[in-house]
């Protein structure tokens, strides 16, 4: 066998793999999508919510109910559970997008010091009788790509704008 023919079947074979990789790893996430959206739509109904707008994030889903003013939070724990949090809007006291850094030693050419990298961008949620605060994650330095942080940025504060919106301005931004 010639080595140009060789070469030829090498190329197909790791074509073949490379084509092969990516449809098995589409329908995983076609899959995790459809269960994430199923669990939603259960969750919903469980709860007697009417999901007006949804956001579709890394791991979890929301799913926003106008009428009642109710905010389902659904993220996947692993295979088969689920953590449902549902924020009653009506005591929230404020709704903010909060960006959280972690120091890290930069020791390049020479020059040591300590900078601040992105770790999180969060919707923090505050309430009106004191419970503990929640956060939900638009991004992770962990779950997200780099290029991934200015769209979930934005959509971080799509939501902040919805949600303050929502309560007729009630809701008061902290910084």
């Amino acid at each position: 066998m010639s080595t140009i023919a060789l070469s030829i079947i090498i190329v197909f074979i790791v074509i073949f793999l490379f084509i092969g990789f990516i449809y098995t790893n589409n329908r995983r996430k076609k899959r995790f999508v459809t269960k994430l959206l199923s669990q939603l739509s259960q969750s919903g109904a469980e709860n007697n919510l009417s999901f007006s707008s949804q956001e579709l994030l890394n791991g979890s889903i929301l799913g926003l109910d106008a009428m009642r003013l109710k905010l389902l939070v659904l993220r996947q724990d692993d295979e088969d559970t689920y953590e449902r949090n549902i924020i009653d809007l009506k005591m929230v006291k404020s709704c903010a997008v909060k960006k959280k850094y972690k120091p890290f030693y930069n020791g390049k050419h020479g020059n040591k010091s300590f900078e601040n990298h992105l770790e999180k961008i969060v919707l923090h949620f505050e309430f009106t009788d004191n419970r503990e605060a929640k956060e939900i994650d638009f991004y992770s330095h962990i779950n997200n790509n780099i290029y991934e942080m200015q769209d979930m940025e934005y959509k971080a504060v799509k939501w902040e704008s919805i949600l303050l919106q929502m309560k007729g301005n009630k809701l008061k931004q902290r910084a």
